[in-house]
């Protein structure tokens, strides 16, 4: 049995009333067998997951193969794909570097050398150089190592800062009091950014990855076992906190359980997490949650909760279709997010509230 919601940390286990929608929440749909066919060609290597390459009026769906390569095809068009070689950047002696493509720029994080290099997509889809910069020094690193998480936004870019999560090595892994470090690399200076949740020190919590962004020198993160949703900036200053609110469900992990594998797959399968924090160009903010289930034989539910520019929350819901949380984007009145067999991608958007049910999210 799984441990019971922690109880040190309100509002888990407890029931929170959402408030009322006040926006309405739509979508169009699109098929892209095309996708599913030209990834089922070029196997991806999940470790790196999905990611959306913006050109012009094109969009493209982004990964890293098996072999090394980005392979691209475009959204909208079949037959549009292109393949290129990343094995020079993506060598490891000990930790696989972290992949995002930002718009038209594809960021690279060497873990192994702290190293930072970001390329311009071209229109012709070769590599175009921009920048490499060293990410601190030795003694800055010492005890302390970059990780990467398994969903797209495992770090942030926007020029000229990036946010890239860490953690304390040694005898054990465990957690600093803050979870990422900033780089502002035209400057050189550097620091830690975000604070650890005070549960994380209280509950015994497995998956303590954060979904951030950055977005006009500002900070915005989700953590995966969380509820708060937070802005900073880049001193550190909290300038708006959201609170989730539903019926808190995460569970304890049960650490004396560590080595069993039995365990930690029920655990990681039925219990409730944040997998996606995405932006609109209203400042609309889209979390989306894995809905904590009976069972390893129950399907996966996912929910959606929107807030405001104030870190209102306007809306909550459960969404209707199956869901790929590898494969969600920002959009420009939403997001895009594939379904769990990537033939189908749905533009969800805001629109007016017209008094119908949360229950009827529907297409426009």
């Amino acid at each position: 049995m799984l441990q019971p919601a922690c109880k040190e940390c309100p509002p888990c286990g407890e029931a929170t009333v959402p408030p009322p929608n006040t926006i309405g929440i739509g979508y169009k749909e699109f098929s892209t067998p095309h996708i599913a066919s030209f990834v089922k060609q070029h196997r991806p290597n999940y470790f790196y997951g999905f990611e959306l390459l913006r050109k012009a009026n094109e969009d493209y769906f982004a990964y890293i193969t098996e072999d090394g390569s980005l392979a691209i095809t475009s959204i909208q068009k079949h037959g549009q794909e292109k393949l290129i070689s990343l094995k020079a950047y993506l060598r490891a002696k000990r930790y696989s570097p972290l992949v995002q493509i930002i718009n038209d720029t594809l960021a690279i994080v060497n873990r192994d050398e702290k190293k930072f290099s970001y390329f311009k997509i071209t229109d012709s889809f070769d590599l175009e150089l921009k920048g490499t910069t060293a990410l601190g020094t030795p003694e800055q690193w010492k005890g302390l190592e970059f990780t990467g998480y398994a969903f797209n936004n495992s770090f942030s870019f926007q020029y000229p800062l990036l946010l890239v999560p860490y953690i304390k090595v040694g005898k054990t892994v465990e957690l600093d009091t803050y979870s990422h470090m900033l780089f502002n690399i035209s400057s050189g200076a550097s620091t830690k950014l975000i604070r650890v949740p005070a549960r994380f020190k209280q509950c015994s919590i497995r998956d303590n990855s954060c979904s951030s962004q950055i977005k006009n020198n500002e900070v915005l993160c989700l953590f995966t076992q969380n509820d708060s949703l937070y802005r900073y900036s880049t001193d550190n200053t909290v300038l708006s906190q959201g609170v989730i609110q539903h019926h808190c469900q995460f569970q304890e992990f049960d650490r004396s359980k560590n080595g069993n594998l039995a365990y930690i797959r029920k655990y990681t399968a039925t219990n409730e997490s944040n997998i996606q924090l995405l932006i609109d160009d209203n400042k609309n903010f889209f979390v989306i949650k894995k809905n904590k289930t009976d069972s390893l034989k129950s399907p996966m539910t996912y929910s959606l909760f929107v807030f405001d520019s104030n870190f209102k929350q306007v809306y909550s819901n459960k969404i209707e279709q199956s869901l790929h949380y590898m494969a969600a984007f920002d959009a420009a009145n939403g997001f895009l997010i594939f379904n769990d067999s990537l033939t189908k991608v749905y533009n969800y958007v805001t629109q007016p509230y017209h008094g119908i049910s949360a229950a009827n999210v529907g297409r426009r």
